[in-house]
């Protein structure tokens, strides 16, 4: 059944155009805030990383190390792919179940 008026099939036409051009807006809205989420994701990631470095460095022996044990533990809490081993210099740390990929800033 085709609608033998030109007004309406004019209006078929602009309704449909405008609904793709709302369904890209959508789409291209959605894509750009999840690139955006990940990135900042990753970032805060990379920044947690390199505090922790820092505070396990600046930390004297493993009494230490210890001792602020809980500022390790609420840096890392909140990410599921975030596990944090300390190994003594020198010994071979094991491997992972999973193999970790490193963070390049």
């Amino acid at each position: 059944m085709r609608p033998k008026s030109l007004s309406v099939r004019l209006a078929l036409l602009v309704g449909l155009l405008g609904l793709l051009q709302g369904a890209g807006v959508l789409w291209f809205s959605y894509h750009t805030m999840q690139q955006e989420l990940g990135a900042q994701r990753r970032s805060v990631l990379r920044d947690k990383v390199d505090y922790a470095r820092q505070l396990i460095g600046e930390l004297p022996d493993e009494v230490a190390i210890r001792a602020s044990a809980f500022e390790l533990v609420d840096l890392i809490t909140g990410h599921a792919e975030l596990h944090l081993a300390i190994a003594r210099r020198g010994s071979r740390i094991p491997p992972s179940r999973s193999a970790a990929k490193p963070l390049n800033p």
